[in-house]
């Protein structure tokens, strides 16, 4: 993963979970329902070490009228999609999202999320399974969590347990970046997607639009492709002035597509994603650092302005 995202041991997991909940007197006293840390730049200086929060719920609504573990799990992911009304808690899943079932076997929970949980894309789906799973794993006896969407995993044999989670410190991440990114759809048009970018230590926000270009949009079951191929690689983007200098591996020009129009759309889709970052009014695209004529047939010598 990106910045410095730190592993978290299984000992410094527990130790965390316990320090949590005896914060109110016992560890059955109350359940911690963890969620997204709020890491915009106004709240980045107010408390709190990790990119995960939590808020308590108290035990005996997790376990009321005898509920069994699986009836806990059930209610729990009622919880965080959305049944939580504490003050500052915030659903770590998009809105729509339904808990097709919720099942324990052993030591472990499955959960298959309906479609819209695959919205989520990059760093902001990694927090989403961990927010679910840190709050399954203090249910007793249970030890791992295996999330699903529509039955399928991203990564089949995957299961996710104290030792595998990962959390991720402000102190890697510089801020949080509103975007507007552009994507083709199946008929060859570029569609706008309002997005939040993590930038972190490191990295620019211009190399942060760049790399969520390639990857799946939130809407791609409304037939919306990542506008960039998974290699396609910028070496450096920064902004001088009103202009955005994205320097390409020379290897994008391979990647181009090999039609005229989709390399076109191409072109339209990253500078007008570009140009919607603070202050970015036009792009210069570099190779390798050097300034070039072409890139596949589209001229790049001079700076490319957005489509209106």
């Amino acid at each position: 993963m990106r910045g410095g995202v730190k592993r978290i041991t299984a000992a410094l997991l527990a130790a965390l979970l316990v320090l949590s909940l005896t914060a109110c007197g016992t560890q059955k006293t109350g359940l911690r329902l963890y969620y997204p840390a709020d890491l915009s730049a106004k709240n980045k200086s107010v408390g709190g070490s990790d990119a995960i929060t939590s808020v308590l719920v108290n035990w005996k609504k997790v376990t009321g009228d005898d509920r069994g573990r699986q009836q806990q799990a059930q209610y729990i992911m009622e919880l965080l999609l959305g049944g939580c009304k504490a003050n500052g808690f915030t659903s770590p899943v998009p809105i729509g999202t339904t808990v097709r079932s919720c099942t324990v076997t052993g030591g472990t929970v499955s959960v298959d999320l309906s479609g819209e949980y695959d919205q989520l894309v990059g760093i902001d789906r990694t927090i989403a399974d961990y927010c679910i799973t840190l709050s399954l794993l203090q249910l007793t006896g249970i030890y791992a969590v295996r999330i699903t969407v529509m039955g399928m995993s991203q990564n089949a044999d995957h299961v996710y347990t104290s030792a595998q989670v990962l959390l991720t410190s402000p102190e890697d991440i510089v801020r949080t970046v509103e975007v507007t990114l552009y994507f083709p759809d199946e008929d060859g048009d570029l569609v706008a997607e309002q997005r939040r970018l993590t930038v972190y230590e490191g990295e620019t926000p211009a190399e942060a639009v760049v790399m969520a270009l390639a990857e799946r949009p939130m809407d791609s079951y409304s037939g919306l492709k990542p506008l960039l191929p998974k290699e396609f690689t910028a070496l450096g983007a920064n902004v001088d002035g009103n202009t955005c200098y994205l320097n390409l591996s020379a290897k994008c020009a391979e990647l181009m597509p090999s039609r005229f129009a989709e390399q076109q759309l191409l072109l339209e889709g990253l500078v007008n994603s570009l140009c919607s970052l603070e202050q970015v009014e036009q792009v210069q695209i570099l190779l390798n650092g050097d300034y070039q004529v072409l890139l596949g047939t589209q001229p790049i010598s001079r700076p490319l302005l957005p489509s209106e």
